[in-house]
């Protein structure tokens, strides 16, 4: 009992900082919508915005989760060299970036797309000017990203939240100037450029703070090798820096979601705007929170050879985010009505969204317990299992079931998220009796041998780097040496 309440104010405690982060940088893009207010202009901005998530940044957020692995077990584990916290992040902002530049030239044609699914000429218009714009935040809002999950695995858990106590009211202040004040000339985009302009300041700001910490070393050419173990796709639980499962179980929901608001795009912009309402989970990132804390949690322990306490952090985290995941459903539900009403004031819009919240709250308990169990995963090392279950879940089950509902049984947009909650519950499930069967000391034992190998690696470069560096100078030596004799036996 003294482990689960300890865990449990370690949890409360740490998490909130993060929780705090991240509501107000939803809040950023909450309090956009909110501005955007006309029918059209929320339906093409919800589209847009949907098209950047998929296409680009779910994708990025999915391979830098896999730094919730390295830099957590990395920092407990005992190692000797802090250059190898810092060469996680310098490759991982690499591969971000070279990621990054073919989805900017796909999100360049989202128009083309939008028209080529039959959407109604001025929203397909208005979506792709959007989505254009929207990719001026990525860069800012990835940085800062990787920062703080390096800063978040050695315990700092307060800088995202000073951060973007500052930001997001800036944030909030240009939406509204942008969109409301400059109607005329800025308008519509005005809510891509504030929360750009908002999350490229909260990045120069915590890249300051992470580059100060004695972890923190300068940038090497090792940054550009090294990839393969980052990126590979695999099933071997020994070997958690990949990324790609890392993309496939943190961001599924994400997928799924953005998919939901560009097929439900088909019933009319009165459907995506309901959607949109029903969507926003700003008190969810409460869960995220915790998720995030979570995994740094049980790689912190798994690192240092703590597997029982890695166990009971595990099982004291859902038993915290399932009473939140509750709660929160039950005020969705007393006050669906209310919560439309403040993003539209079409009444049509506002009845639709209450029907379907209902529903979302439901949705939001299981996606808050997938949450829970994905941190738990990724402190594992384990990315690829939640990977496959949600391969299984939601595109074997969940996606013909939809189609199944909306089409045949003529449910339309309830259909849809009937499907999708029937996938995540079973998800839930599946994920929380995998954690239930873990073997956690053996999980331990194979994390420190990962970082000692990785550590070994590492100074294998650096000496042969040395070696390398004093036979370049030995050479040089030798070529002045023989220069010198031969210009003095010159008659």
């Amino acid at each position: 009992m003294r482990d689960i309440r300890r865990e449990s104010c370690w949890l409360l405690r740490n998490s909130s900082p993060i929780s705090f982060t991240l509501v107000l940088r939803i809040s950023t893009s909450i309090i956009a919508s909110i501005c955007l207010g006309h029918l059209v202009h929320l339906a093409a901005g919800s589209l847009g915005d949907a098209f950047v998530m998929l296409v680009c940044t779910s994708w990025l957020v999915g391979m830098a989760s896999a730094l919730d692995t390295l830099c957590s077990q990395t920092f407990t584990a005992g190692s000797q060299n802090s250059k190898l916290l810092s060469l996680h992040v310098q490759r991982s902002l690499v591969i971000l970036a070279v990621c990054f530049l073919p989805m900017v030239a796909v999100c360049w044609k989202a128009e083309s797309f939008f028209l080529l699914m039959g959407r109604d000429t001025e929203v397909a218009r208005l979506a792709g000017k959007y989505a254009c714009w929207k990719l001026l935040h990525i860069p800012g809002f990835m940085v800062a990203d990787v920062f703080l999950r390096f800063l978040q695995s050695q315990g700092d858990m307060q800088t995202g939240a000073r951060v973007l106590c500052l930001t997001s009211p800036i944030g909030a202040v240009l939406s509204y100037i942008l969109i409301i004040v400059f109607r005329d000339s800025v308008g519509f985009i005005g809510a891509a450029i504030a929360i750009a302009l908002a999350h490229t300041l909260g990045a120069v700001f915590i890249v300051r703070k992470a580059v100060s910490l004695p972890t923190w070393h300068p940038w090497t050419s090792a940054a550009l090798s090294g990839w393969t173990p980052f990126l590979k796709l695999g099933r071997c639980p020994h070997r958690p820096e990949r990324s790609i499962p890392g993309i496939f179980m943190s961001c599924n929901e994400i997928w799924v979601i953005e998919l939901l608001t560009i097929v439900v795009s088909s019933f009319g912009p009165v459907a995506v705007a309901a959607q949109t309402i029903t969507l926003h989970d700003l008190p969810g990132s409460v869960t995220a929170g915790i998720a995030v804390a979570t995994s740094n949690r049980v790689g912190n322990y798994l690192g240092a050879g703590r597997a029982m306490l890695a166990r009971v952090s595990s099982w004291t985290a859902l038993a915290i985010t399932v009473s939140l995941a509750c709660f929160y459903a039950v005020c969705i539900v007393l006050f669906r009505n209310r919560i439309g009403a403040i993003y539209s004031n079409d009444q049509k819009v506002v009845d639709l969204a209450g029907e379907l919240l209902p529903i979302g709250a439901l949705f939001h308990i299981f996606v808050a317990v997938a949450l829970i169990c994905d941190g738990i995963l990724r402190g594992q090392g384990r990315q690829s299992y939640g990977a496959g279950i949600r391969v299984v879940t939601f595109y074997v089950i969940g996606i013909p079931l939809a189609a199944l509902l909306t089409l045949y049984g003529k449910l339309q947009l309830a259909g849809l998220w009937l499907a999708f909650l029937g996938a995540m519950l079973l998800t839930a499930i599946l994920e929380i009796t995998l954690i239930a069967k873990t073997d956690w000391p053996q999980l331990s034992i194979a994390s420190q041998r990962r970082v000692r190998r990785d550590e070994a690696k590492l100074d294998q470069g650096i000496l042969a780097q040395s070696n390398a560096s004093s036979a370049s100078t030995l050479a040089a030596d030798l070529d002045a040496n023989l220069l010198g004799a031969a210009t003095i036996s010159e008659p």
